[in-house]
C-alpha cells in the first residue's frame, strides 16, 4: 500500500512517519511545504501523479491558533480550502482519506469526550476554518450527512516532537471506502 502524509514536517506528521515506517510493506511519501501546496490545484495533483496514493493522510494545517484570529482568511485557505482539494484528488484517483481535524470544532465546554455525532460549534477562527475543512472534505467525498467518516478529530497530546494530539481521538472517527 502506498500512503502520502500530507503536513509531513510538523509535529503529528513526523511522528506519524516514524509509526508508519515500522511497517515494511508499506510505501511511505511525506511531502510539505515546498514539495506540496495544498492550497494550490496542481501541486496537489503534480504530487498525487507522482506517487499515486492508495491512502492519504492529511495532517497539513494552519495550526497557529493565536494567529488564526488575526489571519482567518490565511488559516480558511489552508484549514478550508486544502483539505477540499485533497479530497477532490482522492476521489479522482480512488485513494481513501483520512483527515485530521481537531477538538477547536466544538465548544470546549464538555466535561467527557465528545461523541463522534457531537454538533460543531467552534468559538475561534481556527475552529472555524477547521471545521469549515471537514465539511469540504465530507462533501467533496460525498458524505453530506453530518461531518463524514473520513474525518478525525483529535484533542492535545504529546509526541516524539512536541504536543500535538498523537494516540488521543476524543471526537472518534470512521473510516470510508473509496
Amino acid at each position: 500500500m502506498r500512503v502520502l502524509v500530507t503536513g509531513a514536517n510538523g509535529q503529528l506528521g513526523t511522528d506519524l512517519i516514524e509509526v508508519l515506517h515500522e511497517n515494511r510493506s508499506l510505501a511511505i511519501l511525506g511531502v510539505d511545504l515546498p514539495d506540496i501546496d495544498i492550497t494550490d490545484p496542481a501541486s496537489v495533483e503534480l504530487v498525487f501523479d507522482g506517487f499515486d496514493p492508495d491512502f492519504v493522510i492529511n495532517c497539513a494545517a494552519y495550526t497557529a491558533v493565536d494567529a488564526a484570529e488575526e489571519n482567518e482568511p490565511l488559516a480558511l485557505k489552508v484549514n478550508g480550502l486544502g483539505p477540499r482539494l485533497i479530497a477532490e484528488q482522492c476521489r479522482k484517483d480512488g485513494a481513501w482519506l483520512l483527515h485530521i481535524s481537531t477538538d477547536y470544532v466544538f465548544d470546549g465546554e464538555a466535561t467527557y469526550p465528545y461523541e463522534e455525532d457531537a454538533a460543531p460549534d467552534p468559538r475561534t477562527a481556527y475552529g472555524r476554518t477547521k471545521l469549515a475543512g471537514e465539511q469540504a472534505a465530507a462533501l467533496e467525498r460525498g458524505l453530506v450527512e453530518g461531518l463524514g467518516d473520513d474525518v478525525v478529530e483529535h484533542g492535545g497530546g504529546h509526541g516524539e516532537h512536541g504536543r500535538h494530539a498523537s494516540g488521543r481521538v476524543p471526537g472518534g472517527g470512521r473510516w470510508t471506502g473509496r
